[in-house]
């Protein structure tokens, strides 16, 4: 989950886990299945900070904790 990526790390969205109106909102945001998020700030509480297709974004914990990611897989 997205909550659990460590801070400097890249991700990539494999599936948000939540009602259509939650899927709108972060889609809205750009945050979609298969897009690659960075995580450029994360502390004990408060939101995450992730830098999606060049924009800076605050997600809440609560809903960090529904959006599942994988580690990006580098380019040999």
């Amino acid at each position: 989950m997205l909550s659990e990526a460590l801070h400097g790390s890249t991700v990539r969205v494999v599936r948000l886990h939540g009602g259509r109106g939650f899927r709108e909102n972060l889609e809205r945001l750009g945050v979609l299945p298969g897009v690659s998020l960075h995580v450029a700030g994360k502390g004990f509480s408060g939101p995450v900070i992730i830098v999606c297709r060049g924009g800076r974004i605050a997600i809440g914990r609560g809903m960090a904790e529904r959006i599942e990611v994988a580690p990006e897989q580098s380019a040999p």
